[in-house]
């Protein structure tokens, strides 16, 4: 197919920059924790 396929990567011009959450799937690293104190 095409490159952003193969990345996984909104394939009609989509901004990925800020949002492409839909074809990278749910969020990970930069986990929001508490500290625990």
């Amino acid at each position: 197919r095409g490159m952003r396929h193969r990345r996984n990567l909104p394939v009609r011009g989509q901004r990925t920059h800020t949002n492409a959450r839909t074809r990278k799937g749910p969020r990970k690293g930069a986990v929001a924790r508490k500290k625990t104190v």
